[in-house]
């Protein structure tokens, strides 16, 4: 035990040293270009089950690890029924602005960068600040938002260094009537 006690302060002084010297910075590249997979626009490819759609229409949240194609990557799915039309629930994944109000641990998040792509799909790089405990992490992302689809990607935005080495997202609205929603989120962060 008394080991123990002379190793903490040292990997505590040597993870503030590092994230000290290896701070975000807005001005700066990031140091690779992605090491995660980036997901793709488009519906998602999750089989659900009649368990798990009883699970939804009684309100739950659906949990699911989705393996990649090469049988070692695994991702966590969120599925979720929300009473709302879609285009609400796409308003408020796409108000980003407000989501220090809305998630948990979001201390701060600004969009610098709102562009409309000549094939329709819009491109919004945002800068987030974000608490888990005593950690507190500074990161950009680039989403990207297909609006026939009802579909948002992200990822960071490797134009700029980020606390997270590597970050990759999905949201999927689907309409189930004109007052429900299915709502799918995945990420992934190393």
């Amino acid at each position: 035990m008394g080991c123990h006690m002379h190793v903490r302060p040292l990997v505590v002084a040597a993870c503030c040293a590092l994230h000290a010297a290896a701070a975000a910075d807005a001005n700066e590249r990031h140091y690779h270009k992605g090491k995660l997979k980036p997901y793709e626009l488009g519906p998602p490819t999750v089989l659900l089950t009649r368990k798990d759609e009883t699970d939804l229409a009684a309100g739950k949240a659906l949990m699911q690890t989705v393996v990649a194609e090469d049988g070692l990557t695994r991702r966590l799915l969120m599925v979720r029924d929300i009473k709302a039309p879609a285009e609400i629930v796409m308003d408020r994944i796409l108000d980003l602005e407000e989501y220090d109000r809305m998630v948990d641990g979001v201390n701060f998040c600004a969009t610098y960068a709102n562009e409309e792509q000549p094939d329709g799909l819009r491109i919004i790089k945002s800068e987030y600040h974000i608490q888990a405990l005593h950690l507190k992490l500074k990161y950009f992302l680039k989403h990207t938002y297909d609006p026939a689809q009802r579909c948002m990607i992200f990822r960071l935005d490797y134009d700029r260094r980020s606390d997270l080495d590597d970050t990759v997202g999905y949201w999927y609205v689907l309409p189930r009537t004109a007052d429900e929603s299915r709502v799918y989120y995945s990420c992934d962060t190393k």
